[in-house]
């Protein structure tokens, strides 16, 4: 009876400590299973981000490429207040854009609360590129800097276009000493939807 008894303790911690130790080795075998599924997407987001840049340095080398504009932040005097102050504005980047066709490029900006000249709510302007420069990245987290001068088709004027892209496809925008900085994103033409306004000077030709 008394052997029977010390049997049956020692057939309970038995089982007891087994369970432990499979408890154990099941808890250290989920641990390693989320390390290595951590490492797996951080391996496929890094790979994702990879093409996504070859992408991206395609676009631009190609002078094929659209900066679709979401936002301006723009300098604007108060005069009630007697100082300067920050305006912030959301803007559609269907009917926002620059718009980089190799050698040629189309300016957009509009609001559908502004009643402008280009039929869409802005102003377009339709020219020649000049004294295009591309400065790529000195890394992969580096940004790219891209300046040209815009000479209308239409006119004598000229604009400076200054374009700063970042690895993820943001991209910051100011138009020579506007005090203007338009934020928006890298975007292929041929997959963006937008719509391009009339530069009027065209039928006064």
């Amino acid at each position: 009876m008394k052997k029977s008894f010390i049997t049956t303790v020692l057939l309970l911690l038995l089982v007891l400590v087994s369970s432990g130790l499979s408890a154990q080795a099941e808890k250290n075998q989920t641990k390693s299973q989320r390390k290595l599924e951590k490492e797996r997407l951080k391996h496929e987001q890094a790979t994702k981000d990879s093409m996504q840049q070859l992408v991206y340095t395609q676009l631009l080398t190609s002078r094929y490429y659209m900066i679709g504009i979401n936002h301006v932040m723009a300098d604007a005097y108060q005069a009630s207040a007697g100082r300067r102050g920050v305006e912030n504005t959301t803007l559609s980047s269907m009917t926002n854009f620059i718009y980089v066709i190799r050698d040629s490029v189309i300016l957009q900006v509009a609001s559908p609360a502004y009643v402008g000249s280009n039929g869409v709510g802005g102003f377009t302007m339709k020219g020649i590129i000049q004294d295009y420069r591309f400065k790529p990245p000195k890394s992969s987290d580096k940004p790219t800097y891209i300046s040209f001068k815009v000479k209308s088709h239409y006119g004598v004027e000229t604009l400076m276009v200054n374009i700063t892209i970042f690895s993820e496809g943001r991209a910051e925008v100011s138009f020579g000493s506007s005090g203007y900085n338009l934020q928006g994103n890298l975007l292929d033409p041929d997959d963006a939807k937008f719509v391009i306004g009339s530069d009027l000077r065209e039928h006064k030709r």
